[in-house]
């Protein structure tokens, strides 16, 4: 028998996929009722769930009003990847204070089923690297925030693929300066998209979206 902290960890990871692949839209409001009766659950673990994903910033909790999935504006996207530009080249200046950093990057990231998580994968091993505890936490929380928005580039480049094979390439090449670059370019074009990337993190989810 399922125990009360499993069970709010299933509904824990039920709704955060929803959220992180943009199922549930940004400003909408969390259907609890509906995830008590596919769990068969009370409230209260729905909501121990949920506050959980708020601590995470994946949620806003609205008193009297429930829990809703942020709305995304052009600056909070835009702090999103300063942001997360800040925190890898926090890793790339531990990494290139170490002896060896072509012996760091001797292997390649994890095979990734598909763009978004390559990217993922790359931003979270470059984290790694620098063995620093906070930056590969904030990586990760990066990675849940920004990965709605990360299914839907495809609708704003078309070259992602190349993309990220160039970050690889970077990576495969041992040169900190160049992946470092290749990085820094990666959120620049971002940053500059803010606008058409809002646009399309309130469209609804593709069918075909986990296959980015």
């Amino acid at each position: 028998m399922a125990t009360t902290a499993s069970i709010i960890e299933q509904i824990y990871n039920a709704i955060k996929g929803e959220v992180c692949t943009g199922a549930i839209l940004p400003g909408a409001r969390v259907n609890i009722a509906a995830y008590c009766e596919r769990f068969g659950v009370s409230k209260s673990p729905v909501r121990n769930a949920l506050y959980r994903l708020v601590g995470e910033d994946l949620l806003e909790a609205h008193p009297h009003d429930g829990f809703y999935r942020p709305r995304v504006i052009e600056q909070f996207l835009f702090d999103l990847f300063v942001w997360n530009e800040h925190a890898l080249d926090l890793a790339f200046d531990q990494i290139e204070s170490a002896s060896s950093a072509a012996t760091l990057f001797a292997a390649l990231p994890e095979p990734a089923e598909n763009i978004v998580a390559g990217i993922e994968h790359l931003f979270t091993a470059v984290a790694n690297l620098s063995a620093n505890a906070t930056c590969q936490r904030e990586i990760l929380r990066l990675n849940d925030q920004l990965r709605p928005i990360r299914l839907k580039e495809r609708e704003q480049f078309s070259d992602l693929k190349s993309e990220l094979n160039a970050l690889t390439d970077a990576w495969r090449d041992g040169d900190v300066t160049h992946l470092r670059a290749a990085v820094s370019a990666y959120h620049v074009r971002r940053r500059q998209s803010v606008r058409q990337l809002v646009a399309l993190a309130y469209r609804p989810q593709s069918p075909e979206i986990s296959h980015l």
